[in-house]
């Protein structure tokens, strides 16, 4: 693929060789930041913004798309089997041109500078702006669902409020620095594999204990249909599984993020490869255990319906205890 890409413009982008010192040089001798990320910063990184706020509510969307809880399962896995190959290309890329800036820096090393410029601000006006605001939006929702019995009651604007704050602390922790950065995605890594392990060991629990309201108590197992359900023919059927997979695609969004800090990490020609493929295993096999027992706490008639299943609805199964 370089030698096809390679050009008078993209030779040098092409041929840069990793740096391992912790103070460089660009290519006119100018010192530059020393690379501080390490491999678990890099981890850290890519898996907190994947666990994103999305896990915790496209489960009910995917569940409105699928027929039993077993093809919702596969939904979980086919996505992340088709980001993972998307995920792969980027290691390439990442390894030839191990600079800051991701995606912008390989399109100005194809295209040119005109298309790294576009990228830029296709990405800071509508692409991240987008996907900030739902992702605030549904943090908030599971932040104020505690406090009020019902959540459609609340008015609209203090949730509006709520992710918009949220959105200006993210955003002045990042102007802080790599090094802020990276403490801030150790917390949330901390706190978002505590919630996924948490829910994943309460279904095993209530699995173990016979107390689930949902495949444990269906009769119909995690491939069955209950007969109040419409059938539908084989091309339905295919692209209602096709929409239940574009909702997990959003939810594993973040792995090329790494590209974004990649001329900060102290090896990255070691540690791309391993921050990439880890991270996809870990999130997809997380991802796919916690729908699991998503599944065995509630039946499918509460997934399909419920916004704020995955974290508040599950815990009240702690009542038989």
């Amino acid at each position: 693929m370089a030698d096809l890409l390679r050009t008078d413009e993209t030779s040098p982008f092409l041929q840069q060789p990793p740096v391992a010192s912790s103070v460089s040089h660009d290519s006119d001798g100018t010192p530059v930041a020393a690379r501080k990320l390490t491999l678990f910063n890099g981890l850290a990184i890519v898996i907190s913004l994947q666990i994103g706020s999305g896990i915790f509510s496209v489960p009910s969307q995917i569940s409105q798309f699928v027929t039993a809880p077993g093809y919702g399962l596969l939904a979980w896995l086919f996505g992340g089997l088709l980001v993972w190959t998307g995920a792969a290309s980027f290691i390439e890329l990442g390894l030839r041109i191990p600079n800051n800036g991701g995606i912008q820096e390989y399109l100005r090393a194809c295209y040119g500078e005109f298309a790294g410029f576009l990228f830029t601000w296709v990405w800071c006006i509508i692409i991240k702006p987008a996907a900030n605001s739902m992702i605030a939006t549904i943090f908030a929702d599971y932040l104020t669902d505690p406090f009020v019995t019902d959540q459609k009651a609340l008015p609209s604007w203090i949730s509006k409020v709520v992710a918009a704050g949220c959105i200006v602390v993210m955003t002045l922790v990042n102007c802080m620095g790599a090094t802020a950065g990276a403490k801030a995605a150790n917390l949330f890594l901390f706190l978002k594999m505590t919630a996924l392990a948490t829910i994943i060991i309460l279904g095993c629990g209530v699995w173990a204990f016979g107390h689930g309201d949902g495949v444990p108590s269906s009769e119909y197992g995690w491939f069955g249909q209950a007969p109040e359900q419409r059938e539908v023919g084989i091309w339905e059927w295919l692209g209602d599984f096709g929409t239940a997979t574009f909702g997990a695609l959003w939810c594993y969004a973040g792995w090329e993020m790494v590209g974004f800090v990649l001329g900060d990490m102290k090896n990255p020609r070691r540690d791309l490869p391993i921050v990439i493929n880890g991270s996809m295993i870990i999130v997809i096999i997380g991802f796919m255990l916690m729908n699991a027992a998503l599944y065995v706490c509630l039946p499918m008639s509460v997934m399909r319906t419920s916004s704020t299943v995955a974290v508040l609805k599950p815990f009240r199964k702690l009542t038989w205890v």
